[in-house]
């Protein structure tokens, strides 16, 4: 859970917090393979209310922010 009550209304922290959790598990790997993460781009309202918000352009570009700021610059979007 990375320490995130609502990780859908956050979308920049979670994406952060999990790569900081990714980049410690596959830099123990004999050669460090590239990643290329998925983001959200829907709006998960079976979550309830208060637990999600309209993902829109700023949602995804939240999370390509916090891509780019590890050094990733390939995603999938689903």
């Amino acid at each position: 859970d990375f320490g995130i009550e609502h990780p859908d209304l956050e979308p920049y922290n979670t994406v952060d917090k999990y790569l900081e959790k990714e980049s410690d598990v596959l830099k123990k790997a004999d050669h460090e393979p590239k990643t290329r993460p998925w983001l959200q781009d829907f709006t998960a309202s079976y979550l309830g209310a208060g637990n999600y918000k309209s993902y829109d352009a700023e949602a995804v570009s939240d999370q390509i922010q916090a891509l780019r700021d590890h050094g990733i610059n390939e995603f999938l979007l689903w």
